[in-house]
């Protein structure tokens, strides 16, 4: 075997000032057994990126003045072309680019995407787009995500989860993972699962993002 046999995963995530959502994201990527961790990284970030994570391939772009990503879509295209899964939303923030990147992405994608974090805030109000793409969508959000993406409140999430995931992953043709204590996975043909696994030592900021780099590099593993 060699790095190519292990796949290629795509990191479309981080901004000025969250660096370590895509530094989180793309170590457990390569601790998870990818192949390769490429990613899309500011300007502004790039030395600690690239002192955190070495092995990484990296694609500087510039960082625009709201501390967004520039990233041009012939830019984007490539990188896609050449990948086997690919992550957005880790730190990449609320700006309108940023939502710009998680609709560029969604719609010309045609390897497995996880959507997390700010990719979920960016799909409020338009979460049609993933009915209508062909490559597999993962969405892994926590309560309050999903109540926004839902319209309702984190106290019904939480009263109602398995409901409100089964529908959405239904409804959607996409597969949910909604986070919590005993996190959710359902799937697009109304399977749910529970992971009755992880402690408290999962109450913390970041853990999210590394969930979301293993899940990518299964993905970009052949799973």
């Amino acid at each position: 075997s060699h790095k190519g046999t292990f796949g290629t995963a795509l990191l479309l995530c981080g901004s000025y000032g969250m660096c370590g959502a895509e530094i989180l994201s793309a170590r457990a990527a390569l601790r998870s057994g990818g192949g390769i961790a490429k990613a899309f990284v500011c300007d502004v970030n790039y030395s600690p990126f690239t002192n955190a994570v070495p092995e990484a391939v990296t694609i500087p772009v510039k960082t625009l003045p709201n501390g967004a990503p520039q990233i041009f879509e012939r830019t984007l295209l490539s990188a896609l072309s050449t990948s086997n899964a690919v992550l957005i939303g880790c730190g990449l923030g609320r700006t309108l680019e940023a939502k710009n990147l998680v609709y560029t992405t969604l719609s010309n994608t045609q390897i497995p995407i996880v959507v997390d974090a700010d990719g979920i805030n960016a799909l409020q109000g338009g979460i049609d787009i993933i009915r209508k793409i062909n490559a597999p969508v993962i969405i892994t959000p926590h309560p309050a995500e999903m109540a926004r993406l839902v319209g309702t409140t984190t106290e019904n999430i939480q009263s109602n989860r398995v409901k409100y995931a089964k529908k959405f992953s239904v409804e959607n043709r996409c597969y949910l993972v909604l986070k919590g204590t005993n996190s959710i996975v359902a799937t697009p043909n109304g399977e749910i699962f529970f992971n009755t696994t992880g402690n408290d030592g999962l109450a913390t900021g970041g853990s999210g993002d590394v969930l979301s780099g293993m899940i990518v590099s299964r993905l970009a593993q052949g799973y």
